[in-house]
């Protein structure tokens, strides 16, 4: 822990939020650290040429060591407090000073002995081109070459001042300038290769991401599409048919695609979309594959895992169809919701590496969700739509049945008054004159009460001294009768006039049914006594004969009949037989 804290505290990347600036700084504070640690050894320990230190020298009074060992550390000291700051660029070409004063700053100022020296110069090109990429390379091949071209001039000096000193001066004056040509063709060879690698490897991910952004930019263009067929509640055929024939059209690499859905089993994936003439035909043989059979949609149907078999391959679980000769590769993606498969979208390619991209695959992945998202949307649309169908159907035959319903207990009622008011002795009505004080029991039909019984409708009439109402009397919907009111003339039959009279004639109705059957009740109650008398009596007769009278009397009593015959057997037959 305390050595997390301290790691987190000499080289802070806390702060980075970004995961690819983070790496670079890390890259970089790496980078600082060796090139300081490794510096100082040879600062302190290693010894030159002369067997002394470069620390010793400066001690000495070497005012061009002094400088560029000053010139390092304070270079690293920015370029840490530029990585602590978030400052990536200015670290970057931090970087590269303190290389370049840690070991082209003293060959530079004190000649090259030798052409091998010039393998620092190659370092730092390869330095440029890792922090800073194609600028760095252009930046630090022309230092290279500008160093290398300054260390020449100033070699002469050098080797005059180190005459009386060193044995190796004679062997260093001998030295050609044209010793050093190769070693610049060198350094601006080396600088244009990797240059050119650079802008290669450069140009090859800009090509990738542009071909990545390209497929990302159609498979989002046939996912709109699909969203606006979904919007225009196609049908599911519809919207599938339209999307395999989109997908074939917008990628030039794909050759067959088709759409296959999980029965309700779960042990067959059944072809539903198909492009082109081929796929009417797999749909016309009602082509389909078993889940987990050795197929690539069987596999991924069970497996619910995208898979890219390649064809002709001795492994691949590809399986040729006599109708795709052309197909090299197939790549199918599960059509997912949630954890369920429903199905599997097949896309076939004459080319053998049209699925190699990983971002291809992902893009279609993605395509294949929200195909599964549209095809529950339209499905779950398509169920309530016919349960809508199903409930309005349910709702008719209800209301037919209803209707009818209220024709047959219109036409029972019809005939149970019918019969009840026949049964009455007498006209069931009555007039009352309030002005008059006068009620008679009896009235005739006037010509409004008619029209009202007929037309089954409130009927208004305007007289020469009143206006005439007549409202129709209705039970179960059947009219069984009207009444009719004389208002002044002068007095206005408003609105709420009217739903009084309705509202009234209703419970009118109600009321005179109800009238109605406590008679019928009282009725049957009698019939029912008298059922019960006569049998008591034909109970109590101790011989026939007794009870024939008593049947007869009783019959007579209840039917005020005049004559009753009763008799007993069959009658004779034309040949003589029977009893009399």
């Amino acid at each position: 822990m305390w050595m997390t804290k301290r790691r987190n505290f000499m080289f802070k990347t806390q702060a980075y939020t970004n995961p690819l600036h983070k790496n670079q700084a890390i890259v970089l504070y790496m980078i600082v650290f060796v090139m300081v640690m490794f510096f100082s050894i040879y600062v302190f320990f290693l010894p030159m040429m002369d067997g002394t230190t470069l620390i010793h020298k400066v001690l000495n009074g070497n005012i061009y060591r002094l400088f560029g060992l000053v010139m390092f550390y304070l270079v690293t000291t920015l370029t840490y407090v530029a990585l602590r700051k978030q400052r990536l660029d200015a670290a970057a070409w931090g970087v590269l000073a303190m290389w370049f004063f840690a070991s082209n700053y003293n060959t530079v100022v004190f000649g090259y002995v030798n052409a091998m020296q010039g393998a620092e110069l190659l370092l730092m090109i390869v330095l440029g081109g890792l922090v800073k990429g194609r600028v760095g390379i252009v930046a630090t091949t022309l230092l290279s070459m500008t160093s290398l071209a300054v260390g020449m001039i100033l070699r002469r000096n050098v080797t005059q001042q180190m005459l009386p000193d060193y044995v190796i001066a004679e062997r260093f004056a001998q030295t050609e300038i044209t010793s050093i040509m190769p070693l610049m063709l060198a350094l601006f060879g080396t600088g244009i290769l990797i240059y050119l690698f650079v802008y290669m490897n450069s140009v090859v991910r800009q090509v990738g991401a542009a071909e990545a952004v390209t497929d990302r930019m159609m498979v989002s263009e046939v996912l709109t599409q699909i969203a606006q067929k979904v919007a225009e509640r196609a049908g599911l055929n519809a919207l599938l048919n339209d999307i395999v024939e989109r997908i074939n059209a917008q990628f030039d690499f794909v050759y067959h695609v088709q759409v296959f859905l999980i029965d309700d089993t779960g042990n067959e994936a059944r072809l539903v979309a198909s492009t082109g003439a081929i796929g009417r035909q797999l749909l016309e043989i009602n082509h389909k594959l078993l889940v987990g059979s050795v197929s690539v949609v069987g596999q991924v149907a069970s497996r619910g895992n995208l898979i890219v078999a390649h064809a002709g391959t001795p492994d691949t679980i590809h399986r040729q169809n006599t109708l795709l000769p052309e197909t090299q590769v197939e790549a199918a993606f599960p059509l997912r919701i949630g954890d369920k498969i429903i199905g599997v979208l097949d896309v076939q390619s004459k080319a053998s590496n049209a699925f190699s991209d990983s971002s291809l695959l992902m893009a279609f992945q993605a395509m294949a969700d929200s195909i599964a998202l549209a095809i529950d949307n339209v499905s779950q649309f398509e169920r309530a739509e016919a349960r809508l169908k199903e409930n309005q159907r349910l709702v008719e035959e209800t209301r037919q049945a209803l209707r009818e319903v209220e024709r047959l207990n219109e036409r029972l009622t019809g005939r149970v008054w019918g019969e009840y008011l026949r049964g009455i002795a007498h006209d069931v009505g009555t007039e009352i004159d309030f002005e008059n004080q006068q009620k008679n029991p009896i009235t005739d039909w006037t010509t409004t009460l008619r029209e009202a019984l007929q037309i089954n409708q409130l009927v208004q009439e305007q007289r020469d001294d009143a206006q005439v109402i007549a409202v129709p009397l209705r039970v179960r919907g059947r009219v069984i009768g009207a009444m009719e009111f004389e208002l002044d003339k002068n007095n206005p039959f408003s609105p709420e006039d009217f739903d009084l009279l309705q509202e009234v004639s209703e419970r009118f109705g109600m009321a005179v049914e109800n009238a109605r059957l406590v008679d019928e009740s009282q009725r049957l109650a009698q019939r029912e006594a008298l059922v019960n008398q006569i049998t008591s009596r034909l109970q109590a007769a101790n011989s026939v004969n007794t009870m024939l009278n008593d049947a007869a009397a009783s019959l007579r009593d209840a039917l005020n009949a005049s004559k009753v015959v009763i008799r007993l057997g069959t009658p004779p037959t034309p040949n003589g037989g029977g009893s009399s």
